[in-house]
């Protein structure tokens, strides 16, 4: 399945060889090819402490990365919302979407919500996929009652960057009946469609801006990395 390559190519990806190396579905651009190679020779530690040391040294996509592993729980339930949001304030106020949709996330958790519907936004402008889509949800949660026709505007734009949760989310809004009798057999139609449209990007690119999503629920080993 071939992503939407306009977007692809404004958020290159490593290739997904490195699945051997780095489990989960995450966003790891092309400029980490370098860094891996620590993680491919000295494991995981060795790679961690050199992203440590690249966001020290204003590397926005290694703040992101770090900020998104400090928001994975952790086994007892914890997570580091500060680290996170301290990772990435400085890299999205210069303009990264990577890390302005991680900082989106750190503040939704941390409670503050406009503040996080503000860094969403700004992801979302540059395009960045999952704050796409992630900013879509938010419109339906809150505005789809006083702006439906807003919804699928926003619902387009998904689908435009060739996220590939955009069909599946499509089609749970279409399966609640809100936007009518017909959308609601549509979305009941394409469903099944729609997870076969999440599962083989998520296998052939599983490092692109356009598979990754953050999911609050998820383990911290939903994202591990070679020993």
């Amino acid at each position: 399945m071939r992503l939407s390559e306009p977007v692809r190519r404004r958020f290159p990806c490593i290739d997904a060889s490195w699945r051997r190396y780095i489990y989960g579905l995450v966003y790891v651009p092309l400029a980490a090819n370098q860094s891996l190679v620590i993680l491919k020779r000295d494991g995981g530690t060795a790679f961690l402490n050199e992203l440590r040391k690249l966001a020290s040294l204003g590397s926005a996509w290694a703040s992101a990365f770090l900020g998104y592993q400090a928001l994975l729980l952790r086994d007892d339930g914890a997570r580091d919302i500060d680290a996170a949001i301290q990772l990435c304030k400085a890299p999205a106020a210069s303009g990264d979407a990577y890390a302005a949709y991680i900082l989106a996330w750190a503040n939704h958790l941390r409670g503050d919500h406009a503040e996080a519907i503000t860094h969403f936004r700004t992801a979302t402008r540059q395009l960045f996929p999952p704050a796409v889509v992630d900013f879509a949800f938010v419109f339906w949660k809150f505005q789809s009652d006083k702006q439906p026709d807003g919804v699928l505007a926003s619902l387009q734009v998904a689908s435009s960057v060739g996220h590939c949760e955009a069909l599946r989310f499509r089609c749970a809004i279409y399966r609640t009946g809100k936007l009518g009798f017909w959308r609601r057999v549509v979305g009941n139609v394409l469903t099944p469609i729609a997870y076969v449209n999440m599962l083989i990007p998520s296998l052939l690119h599983p490092f692109s801006a356009q598979v990754f999503r953050f999911n609050p629920k998820a383990p911290s080993k939903a994202l591990s990395l070679r020993p």
